[in-house]
């Protein structure tokens, strides 16, 4: 012990920011080198589970090791909650690390006997955040006014949306984003997908229900996976001239999809429905790999590439 005590303060910072927030703590009580050295650590890590179902206890360690925390900056916030989370707590945990200038956030509510989790007013307009993930019993009830200058990532995985046009409105705040995931499941009420962000370049989408009408406009997408298992007839998407590679799954509007990506230069195409597209009027320009699954017709090998 007496070695690794040794160790100048910023290595031993990013060694405890590797562990989980509850093992760090009890760092505390190794030495006197160790007796603070957890306050600074920028990286926090809660999940209920590693306290053996007392929430109660688990709430008490939350609201101490986060406000002990003295970190120039919060780099990082995990929340790993289960069906006893307090929306109160919850919101508290989250507004005080804004406060802290938080770079890095995720969210992970695995089950709610509350509903899903409101997000509070604090996160749409945080100055600093960089990369917000959000999964499961998370309800997003967007602000009329969102600004995220900073934010660069943004992940929402089987999340609720307050109504149809909830994520247009949070992306119109995020005007530097650069990679966007959106996972919206087959029980999730109709939605509108409009993804107009001029300064994204990588897009994960994957859609297994009706959605009202989706819109693609990325004209400086790089990198595209779009997962489309439902009725899309209102679609509604735009060359991406800047694409390189393409990862693709759908039923429907296939070849209004496949028009937007004749730039492409890799292709991966999966189509689930014995569907015959007529490509004979597509040139992909710049295709230099293609990988077809469950192709159904001879027709599409009419497929040109210059």
């Amino acid at each position: 012990m007496d070695k690794i005590s040794d160790l100048p303060d910023d290595l031993l910072l990013q060694i405890l920011s590797l562990n989980p927030s509850k093992d760090v703590t009890a760092t505390s009580f190794l030495s006197k080198t160790w007796s603070s050295l957890w306050t600074l650590v920028p990286v926090l890590g809660y999940d209920d589970r590693n306290h053996n179902g007392d929430y109660k206890l688990f709430t008490q360690f939350v609201y101490k090791s986060l406000l002990s925390n003295n970190a120039p900056v919060l780099q990082h916030l995990h929340l790993n909650l289960g069906p006893d989370c307090s929306s109160v707590d919850i919101g508290q945990w989250i507004n005080h690390a804004v406060s802290r200038h938080l770079h890095e956030l995720q969210i992970d509510i695995r089950s709610s006997n509350n509903g899903p989790f409101t997000l509070p007013s604090s996160l749409y307009t945080s100055a600093t955040l960089q990369r917000l993930t959000l999964i499961n019993c998370v309800f997003l009830d967007v602000p009329v006014h969102v600004h995220l200058p900073f934010l660069k990532t943004l992940s929402l995985k089987f999340v609720t949306y307050a109504n149809k046009t909830s994520l247009p409105t949070f992306l119109t705040g995020c005007p530097n984003l650069e990679d966007l995931f959106v996972e919206h499941r087959f029980e999730n009420s109709p939605m509108d997908v409009n993804v107009l962000v001029p300064s994204s370049q990588r897009l994960h989408m994957s859609i297994s229900n009706y959605v009202g009408k989706y819109m693609l406009k990325y004209s400086s997408l790089k990198c595209l996976k779009f997962v489309g298992m439902a009725s899309s007839k209102l679609l509604q998407i735009e060359n991406m001239p800047e694409l390189i590679k393409a990862n693709v799954t759908f039923c429907e509007d296939t070849h209004k999809f496949l028009k937007a990506l004749t730039s492409v230069r890799r292709l991966e195409l999966r189509i689930t429905l014995p569907e015959v597209v007529d490509l004979s009027s597509m040139i992909f320009h710049q295709l230099v790999h293609l990988i077809l699954h469950k192709i159904a017709q001879e027709e599409w090998w009419s497929l040109s590439a210059m």
